[in-house]
């Protein structure tokens, strides 16, 4: 079964905002391509953060996976605002 995890940071550790599977899944896919916010796939680590409860700190041995999606999210973000920069000119 496909799950995804929202994550998101409080400037201490990274956390765990929603977790979703089946229709709840398919909704948060779509909201997040309504509003430009980057996917990243990886079945293991959602299967991981989706034992823990909403609201809670990503536990320090899954840093640096979060951490690798946190770059890959910002690298996206980055090369989208430089894209409509360019555009501008």
């Amino acid at each position: 079964m496909k799950k995804g995890i929202a994550l998101g940071y409080d400037g201490d550790a990274p956390l765990i905002l929603s977790i979703a599977e089946n229709y709840l899944l398919d909704k948060m896919l779509e909201i997040a391509e309504k509003n430009n916010i980057p996917v990243y796939e990886d079945k293991n680590l959602a299967e991981l953060l989706s034992r823990l409860p909403v609201g809670t700190a990503v536990p320090e041995d899954l840093f640096e996976a979060v951490a690798k999606i946190f770059a890959f999210c910002y690298g996206i973000n980055e090369r989208f605002k430089n894209k409509m920069d360019f555009l501008k000119n």
